[in-house]
């Protein structure tokens, strides 16, 4: 059954007597003009954003077709790429492209001008000239000729002798040493037999097979004649077959290749099994000797870790009695400064004491000690009488300081150190 295509016109094939359309992409624009239709929709065609073109979507299409596509994907590209390389540009990643216009003024900046030599006029430099024109350089070169070279009129007035002939001659130039090209070339004949006799020495060698001495024209040469060769080729070949015991069953057998140790395959097997096993013990060895070299290692590791721990300990018990021994001397400290606090006589004892001390009544100084230590202290203990006399009768005037000291010590040794 023969049918045109609703939407592109052409015809085709078909079986059904629902198909109106020849592929997807026209069944798929059928679908979408229904739907517009049905939607109520004026206009359900679309326009190419690229070629400005309208077509039948068969979705959310905007391009009409794959060139359209690509294009607006190249574009895409280029926008980005422009845009990240004027962020480059303004960080300082890259430097920008100068138009020709823009090189041509940043070349008359960078443009520097030098002095001529001989006139001292000013010029641009190219490729390191030193001149400014023609005319000066050879200026400079005629200069140079008057200075540092002899003219022909002073060459040929002077004259040399020949080294080999003897005879004398006008030279030519300042080098010129020889009269003619004959003399020079019996020179170079000289230096180039010396130089061949240098490097090409004859050696003489004896040829292992007939004995004969012979010139080594060739370092690799060993036999005088081809003949000698031929008979050293023939003494190196190998025989066909080698007799060879085996190894298992000790057998004597022919073999053509030095490697074979067995005579047939049962022996080779053996021999396969022996080199197996040896080389399964050899491995077994060495992983017992790597299990005792880690056992060791951890037992050395174990041994490390205790002493780490015990040296921690240790520390850590020095730090504690340490600190334990600042509390105990804090608090000593304390007490021994309140019971000074305690101790502390006043002016009006001070000078009590005092006019005791002037009337040499010392034993009402100690009674009057005693009796103040009881009341502010509650000490009833013994007393130094001879340290309490010593310390009063310095000639000092910190000598009740030191009593007051003194005292201190006295009650803080009985109260807190017993």
């Amino acid at each position: 059954m023969i049918r045109t295509c609703v939407i592109c016109g052409k015809k085709f094939e078909t079986t059904s007597s629902r198909q109106l359309t020849c592929s997807k992409q026209c069944s798929h624009k059928e679908h979408y003009i229904k739907e517009a239709e049905r939607k109520k929709i004026q206009y359900p065609y679309r326009v190419c954003k690229i070629c400005g073109k309208q077509f039948i979507p068969i979705g959310k299409e905007q391009f009409c077709s794959d060139k359209c596509k690509e294009k607006s994907r190249k574009n895409s590209m280029m926008n980005s790429k422009a845009k990240i390389i004027e962020r480059k540009h303004a960080s300082g990643e890259i430097r920008k492209r100068l138009t020709p216009e823009e090189r041509a003024l940043k070349n008359q900046k960078q443009k520097k001008y030098y002095t001529c030599a001989v006139c001292g006029k000013k010029f641009e430099r190219h490729y390191n000239e030193i001149y400014c024109s023609e005319e000066c350089r050879k200026k400079a070169l005629i200069n140079y000729h008057k200075t540092y070279k002899r003219t022909k009129s002073e060459v040929s007035k002077s004259t040399a002798i020949c080294k080999i002939c003897g005879k004398e001659f006008t030279p030519k130039n300042s080098r010129q040493i020889y009269c003619s090209d004959e003399c020079r070339l019996k020179v170079a004949q000289k230096l180039r037999a010396n130089i061949y006799q240098r490097k090409h020495i004859v050696q003489y060698i004896i040829c292992p097979i007939c004995g004969k001495k012979f010139p080594q024209t060739k370092y690799f040469m060993k036999y005088c004649s081809d003949e000698c060769r031929n008979i050293a080729k023939q003494q190196k070949t190998k025989p066909e077959y080698i007799e060879k015991n085996c190894v298992i069953c000790g057998k004597l057998f022919l073999t053509k290749s030095r490697s074979t140790l067995c005579c047939s395959d049962k022996c080779h097997k053996k021999y396969r099994v022996q080199v197996q096993t040896k080389y399964a013990h050899k491995k077994q060895k060495e992983r017992k000797l790597e299990k005792a070299k880690i056992k060791e290692q951890k037992e050395l590791q174990l041994k490390l870790e205790k002493k780490q721990t015990e040296e921690e300990l240790r520390l850590k018990n020095e730090q504690a009695t340490e600190q334990l021994k600042l509390k105990k001397q804090q608090n000593d400290m304390k007490h021994f400064n309140i019971i000074k606090g305690k101790v502390k006589f006043p002016k009006y004892m001070k000078e009590e004491i005092l006019h005791y001390l002037d009337s040499n009544q010392f034993d009402l100084v100690f009674q009057f000690i005693e009796i103040k230590l009881a009341k502010k202290v509650g000490y009833v203990g013994k007393i130094g009488k001879d340290k309490i006399h010593s310390i009063l009768f310095e000639k000092t005037d910190d000598k009740i300081e030191k009593l007051e000291e003194y005292l201190a010590k006295i009650v803080f040794n009985d109260k807190y150190k017993t």
